[in-house]
């Protein structure tokens, strides 16, 4: 009983606290004012070769996960929910380098649901490397001793395509007949089907139908059907919703302009998102302060701006305050770059997308608050940025504003 009360007190403080926690967020480095130039790149100090092949990767707010071939899942860094209310608590450890998921050995797919990254294993089980179970998604069976380095068994999740989310205090999955259904937190009606609830366990319907694809920051989530049409719904503040106004929320989706087809989405917890048009480009809305939207001026915007690339994007995601696409296998990233999370050997933003030095032949791409990690077609991972809880996987301990290797047992 212990256990469950401690549980539940934990997950209503993160509810109840997420807006606020993410405004007080770490504010050791503030972020300076983005440049508009970028410098020639420096060569990447290249950290031990490992021997794991990697064929998939995710990233939270401060630590990082990836999927090997021989399925298993390896995290590393530290967790920033439990980190904004329990200082030096962590569900990862911290990790400064990367380490083994708890019974986990025929992992199937990977997300990263706020804080926490969900596994889906062989024969449709779900286990999540969390503190306590997703919106009741699981039970915790473990003891108070290994409850923050075990992985939990989840429940009542059919065999559905999980949507990851910035923040865990929201879940959504996609069926295979393309239905988008919710539950969670719903105070900014993020959960999109219309309800006035503060927040539901059970599953509520989105009204859209054919749905292929979506995100979802917490505060806010977009999706997008078969035909492209891309909507969104939530919170609206800032111009996040993307339909040319700024309102509190829709409780139901609405229309994203000015993109007639689109075919990814990447949405932020703090109100900004991008997508890639069926032609390729990149548009992004929402809020601008740190030039995340890829353009000026840094005034938010309801309406999707267009983010100058030098081709087709094949890749789109965003983090706290910045992001970033994958474009003729190299990573362009634009926004906040204080802490080296554009990845281009400087700290300091730029409105205009910047090259990530020396990093080619990428095809995966992840953001956190203010790091990243790519995967290279030769199944290595290189990650950039904060990495003073270790989230870039190396142990020094301090940020990097160039990739390094990510060395796996």
């Amino acid at each position: 009983m212990h256990r469950v009360l401690t549980c539940a007190l934990v997950a209503l403080v993160v509810l109840a606290s997420s807006d606020d926690a993410s405004a007080q967020r770490r504010r050791r480095r503030p972020a300076r004012p983005p440049a508009t130039t970028a410098p020639a790149t420096p060569t990447p100090t290249p950290t031990p070769t490992g021997r794991a092949t990697v064929a998939q990767i995710a990233v939270g707010g401060d630590h990082s996960c990836a999927r090997t071939t021989d399925g298993r899942v390896l995290c590393w860094g530290n967790d920033v929910v439990l980190t904004q209310i329990f200082p030096r608590t962590s569900i990862l450890g911290p990790r400064p380098t990367p380490t083994p998921l708890a019974r986990v050995h025929d992992a199937q797919t990977l997300d990263m649901h706020g804080s926490q990254p969900v596994v889906r294993l062989a024969g449709d089980r779900l286990v999540s490397g969390g503190t306590w179970d997703i919106q009741r998604l699981g039970t915790v069976d473990h003891s108070p001793e290994d409850w923050r380095t075990d992985t939990l068994e989840l429940a009542s999740v059919p065999a559905q395509t999980l949507v990851a989310s910035a923040m865990g205090n929201t879940i959504c999955s996609i069926d295979p007949r393309g239905a988008l259904r919710c539950r969670g937190d719903n105070q900014f009606g993020q959960l999109g089907a219309g309800s006035d609830v503060l927040a539901t366990e059970d599953w509520l319907t989105v009204p859209l139908t054919n749905v292929v694809s979506a995100s979802h920051g917490g505060p806010s989530g977009c999706a997008i059907t078969r035909d492209g049409a891309l909507h969104c719904f939530g919170r609206g503040l800032r111009g996040a919703l993307g339909d040319g106004a700024s309102t509190e929320r829709a409780r139901t989706p609405v229309r994203v302009v000015g993109i007639p087809s689109a075919r990814a989405i990447a949405v932020s917890r703090e109100g900004h998102a991008c997508a890639i048009a069926t032609d390729g480009s990149v548009s992004c809305w929402g809020h601008a302060r740190y030039g995340q939207l890829g353009s000026t001026p840094y005034d938010d915007t309801p309406t999707p701006r267009r983010v100058q690339l030098p081709g087709a994007a094949t890749r789109i995601a965003v983090g706290r305050f910045f992001s970033c696409a994958i474009v003729s296998a190299e990573v362009h990233c634009w926004g906040a770059g204080n802490e080296g999370q554009l990845g281009d050997g400087r700290s300091q933003g730029s409105a205009i997308p910047v090259v990530v030095s020396s990093l080619d032949r990428v095809t995966d791409l992840s953001l956190g608050d203010a790091h990243a990690c790519a995967l290279r077609d030769d199944g290595s991972v290189w990650c950039w940025g904060r990495n003073t809880e270790g989230s870039c996987g190396v142990a020094t301990g301090t940020d990097t504003s160039v990739p390094v290797r990510v060395p796996f047992p």
